[in-house]
């Protein structure tokens, strides 16, 4: 009869624990510049980690699925000159999820100009950005989000047609909802 060394045990106490404490861990996906196709955000390859900002130019969508987490680093963000489809959904982690991915703030989801007024953004997690969402000169749809804890939660600037219902906006530091018109 062989008798196995420390070695050999402590070995095998590592393969058994491993099997009982398989985490399905996945490496972020990095994500930054201009988007120059149509592309579509994938709950398979989430998270994805935004390091510089990520550009939908007039023109492109970026579609992204339920249940995605998009993590962006201080002063990054998202900016849809193009259509930016968020399609999350109400069911159990279903929502799209928006967030720092670390220390300091992200700028946010920024739709700007009338290109982007095609933008949906629905049945999402935002937080931890200077503005959340801001609207310019877009006439985007915002509705069943949940927008707290940045500095303004909603900002919108000469976007008089946005349709923005049945969100909840709370604990933003400055503001919740900013309009501004032009005359």
């Amino acid at each position: 009869m062989k008798i196995l060394s420390g070695r050999h045990i402590f070995s095998a106490m590592v393969l058994v624990i491993g099997l009982f404490f398989h985490l399905d861990a996945q490496a972020d996906t990095m994500v930054h510049g201009t988007i120059t196709t149509g592309t579509v955000w994938t709950l398979d390859q989430s998270p994805y980690h935004v390091n510089a900002t990520v550009t939908i130019p007039s023109g492109v969508v970026l579609s992204i699925e339920p249940g995605v987490e998009v993590k962006f680093d201080a002063g990054t963000g998202l900016t849809a000159q193009g259509t930016l489809l968020v399609e999350g959904d109400n069911s159990t982690n279903g929502a799209v999820v928006f967030e720092p991915s670390g220390e300091g703030q992200w700028n946010g989801i920024r739709l700007s100009g009338h290109d982007s007024d095609g933008s949906v953004i629905r049945y999402a997690d935002i937080y931890g950005a200077s503005d959340g969402i801001w609207l310019e000169d877009s006439n985007g749809h915002v509705d069943h989000c949940w927008i707290h804890d940045n500095e303004n939660g909603i900002s919108l600037t000469g976007a008089s047609g946005a349709l923005i219902e049945d969100n909840w906006i709370e604990d933003n530091s400055v503001r919740g909802i900013y309009y501004e018109a032009y005359s």
